[in-house]
């Protein structure tokens, strides 16, 4: 009995050396690939902050961080990134596999148009489970040719000008509910989440609008 305990427990041991080697050559294997895109990039002379080959710019995004506060939005830090850095001001290229994908940001209004407008360059399949998630399932935010188009087309009316000027009444009564808000917080002289208000304005409008 003990004899084959002993040989089940071998051949446990086996399959979870063999899992854990083919896990780390599979790892291997992708960070190649990922820094090996981005070693191409940068002798090429492409924007980036400094690179590293093992940590691609992982140490720069840790030690950038430290500057800001925890609860920073994730795009606020990289656009604050491009305007600490000349060279990066129009967008660069940014490598933090393996907790991202390789990403090319976007931080000047001209190049923001080319990738939307001039060119119209198909959204990245990584926005699908984010914004997925919070829409409801596949929509314009994420689809991309014939099926964008058709879920724009949706929208046209809402965003006409005739029926964005009909909405500006009610858009500046929520307004000066605002306005009052941030006049009362500084009369008070508190200290108080911007954030907070900010994004309750925004609701205010849109549920106003939207019902």
């Amino acid at each position: 009995m003990l004899d084959h305990n002993s040989e089940w427990g071998k051949l446990a041991g086996r399959i979870a050396i063999g899992l854990a080697a083919a896990y780390f050559i599979s790892f291997f294997y992708k960070m190649v690939k990922v820094r090996l895109i981005f070693y191409r990039l940068k002798k090429q002379g492409m924007p980036m902050p400094p690179w590293n080959p093992i940590l691609g710019h992982l140490h720069v995004v840790a030690g950038f961080s430290k500057q800001f506060p925890s609860d920073m939005q994730q795009a606020q830090s990289f656009g604050a990134l491009a305007s600490q850095n000349p060279e990066l001001q129009a967008g660069y290229y940014l490598d933090v596999w393996p907790f991202g994908v390789p990403m090319f940001l976007v931080a000047s209004p001209e190049l923001a148009v080319q990738a939307c407008q001039t060119y119209d360059l198909p959204k990245p399949d990584v926005l699908a489970p984010i914004i997925g998630e919070m829409a409801g399932g596949r929509n314009l935010f994420v689809v991309n040719g014939a099926e964008w188009k058709r879920a724009r087309e949706l929208f046209n009316y809402g965003f006409s000008m005739s029926a964005v000027m009909s909405r500006v009444p009610q858009i500046v009564e929520e307004a000066e509910v605002f306005v009052d808000i941030l006049l009362e917080h500084a009369r008070k002289g508190d200290t108080f989440s911007l954030d907070q208000v900010a994004c309750s304005y925004v609701m205010d409008i849109i549920g106003h609008e939207a019902l």
